[in-house]
Parts: structure tokens; C-alpha cells; sequence
């Protein structure tokens, strides 16, 4: 599978994210606190009305609605 750029929306903020599905998601939520400066412990990332779970393994379940220009939102 290969590399997507996520939309991901935080409050009133709009930030662009590589998401590389061949990488561990840990690496995607790394990724966000480099943007956002919210610890990887303290995301509920949703996506199409699902909460990613902060211990999933691989992107596997997630790899029907993976697609460029995916918005997720971080839930405060």
C-alpha cells in the first residue's frame, strides 16, 4: 500500500500529513506531534466515524477508506 497525504483537522487548524501505510501507525502518530505538539498518548484520532485505536498493530482494517486527501480529526 502506499503513501497517502492526510488532511487532519485540530479545533480550527488544518495540517497536511504523510501517511505511510507500510509503516507501524505509531510512525503516523509521531508525525502528528511533530505538527500539532499533542503527545501520541493523549490523540483520539477519528476517521469516518471510527476512533483509531492508540494500539493498532497495522493499517490493515483501516485499508478500504485510506485515499489522498482523507480528512481525520483529533478529538480534543
Amino acid at each position: 500500500m502506499p503513501v497517502f497525504e492526510i488532511k487532519l483537522k485540530m479545533l480550527k487548524e488544518m495540517y497536511h500529513i504523510s501517511l505511510n501505510s507500510e509503516e507501524h501507525p505509531m510512525k503516523f502518530r509521531e508525525a502528528i506531534e511533530a505538527a500539532t505538539c499533542m503527545a501520541p498518548s493523549s490523540q483520539r484520532i477519528k476517521c469516518k466515524g471510527k476512533i483509531i485505536p492508540a494500539d493498532l498493530e497495522n493499517w490493515d482494517d483501516y485499508k478500504d477508506i485510506l485515499a489522498d486527501g482523507l480528512l481525520m480529526m483529533i478529538m480534543m
